[in-house]
């Protein structure tokens, strides 16, 4: 059974955790140079926004039957 919103309108919910701050936060080796830091940072924000824009066009997809999509999420 799927929530309702007070006018009665369905509502889905996407998993929070996947487009939270602590799942995009890295941690990088200090034997790092700041340039291969820079490049690994870039590469792996690339690919987390891909994981993102997929995850969140798949979420629409499985509640297209739904009026309301939350997506909760606190950056900072």
């Amino acid at each position: 059974m799927g929530r309702r919103s007070k006018n009665g309108a369905s509502i889905a919910y996407v998993n929070q955790m996947m487009i939270c701050e602590t799942g995009h936060t890295v941690r990088i080796s200090e034997n790092s140079t700041p340039e291969e830091k820079k490049d690994y940072i870039e590469r792996l924000h690339k690919r987390k926004m891909a994981e993102v824009g997929n995850y969140l066009a798949t979420s629409f997809l499985a509640h297209s039957d739904k009026r309301v999509i939350m997506i909760p999420y606190h950056f900072g």
